[in-house]
């Protein structure tokens, strides 16, 4: 019943980080910045940016939240010759490097988490597939601490950190999707633990499965 109890908790959280994980994705509240001059707030995220007199998580999807693609930036920016984007606000706007780094992570630990899961039901039957788990969560873990590890080294650069516009400089802080990407992770690292824990108990009850098995073996009762 332990077991059973582990697995379930192990699963929620595990479903619950990817959850978290798609959400910040998605969302563009990576860094935000208020930009007095215009009367205006900006959101960068990793491939959506979005501007807005007052946005909030709920008014995303409002008529006043307008949003741009970075992928169209980053098309954009080659044909033109980085041309300048929103008069100086252009760097945020632009797909860069780390961007597009931190997007496979991303991918990479929600694909990992998924296949964990997968070998997480299968371990009820066969224990050794635990172990597959284990490892897949803890790759899962790594590549998403690795983004975020990755975001708030760029992040604190100054060509990243601070934006000019007009005559003066904005400083970029962390948003909401940062602070749910950075849940995520740790909700993975405790998904992570408690798998561990589920392997032990599933070997555990394998092995005196098995002990019973040996000290009363089952006997032919025919003649």
């Amino acid at each position: 019943m332990c077991r059973i109890f582990v697995g379930a908790i192990t699963s929620i959280l595990t479903i619950f980080g990817v959850t978290l994980m798609i959400l910040a994705v998605i969302t563009p509240a990576w860094q935000v910045v208020t930009l007095t001059d215009l009367h205006v707030i900006h959101e960068h995220g990793l491939w959506l940016d979005c501007s807005s007199t007052n946005p909030t998580f709920r008014d995303i999807f409002s008529s006043d939240h307008r949003c741009t693609n970075k992928f169209i930036n980053f098309e954009f920016s080659k044909k033109e010759n980085d041309m300048k984007i929103d008069n100086g606000d252009a760097n945020s706007h632009k797909l860069h490097r780390w961007h597009q780094v931190m997007l496979i992570f991303f991918a990479s630990s929600i694909i990992l988490a998924i296949m964990g899961q997968a070998f997480l039901f299968c371990a009820f039957c066969f224990p050794i597939s635990g172990v597959v788990a284990n490892l897949f969560l803890l790759l899962s873990f790594s590549t998403a601490s690795m983004a975020m590890i990755i975001f708030h080294i760029y992040t604190n650069k100054t060509e990243f950190r601070f934006i000019s516009v007009m005559l003066n400089v904005y400083e970029q802080k962390t948003g909401y999707s940062s602070i749910i990407g950075l849940l995520a992770v740790l909700i993975l690292l405790i998904a992570f633990l408690a798998s561990i824990l589920l392997s032990v108990l599933l070997f555990i009850y394998d092995r005196k499965r098995h002990n019973i098995s040996k000290t009363f073996p089952k006997f032919s009762t025919s003649v």
